[in-house]
């Protein structure tokens, strides 16, 4: 959500130096509103947000296809007595991944920052 809200924010800022501009606006109020874009843009690439959306978006489409498979009762969910314990173990391994995932680009957010 991050990802979008900044993205949304730069276009509108980018569109607010054009028209500024255009109407001869005082000059520090079109510097500050392009400055705003550089913050934006800034925020996202330090806080991973394009990356992590992308990554959020994968899973829950992974996630999701499993639960169709689940509620259709197909495999791998197609065996009454474990297909309950099956899911929650896809479950489990997602999460485990996930988290695994989002430490190894904090780690390397926080290795890159201190150089």
């Amino acid at each position: 959500m991050a990802y979008q809200i900044l993205k949304f924010l730069v276009l509108g800022a980018g569109a607010a130096v054009t028209v500024l501009a255009a109407l001869s606006a005082p000059a520090p109020i079109t510097a500050s509103v392009g400055a705003a874009i550089v913050v934006f843009e800034g925020a996202q690439q330090i806080g991973h947000f394009h990356a992590n959306w992308i990554n959020y978006r994968a899973t829950a489409e992974h996630m999701r296809q499993h639960g169709f498979f689940y509620a259709a009762g197909t495999a791998p969910y197609n065996h009454p007595r474990t297909r309950r314990d099956r899911l929650a173990q896809f479950m489990r391994e997602t999460i485990a991944d996930e988290s695994g995932d989002w430490t190894d680009t904090a780690r390397k957010a926080g290795r890159n920052g201190d150089q």
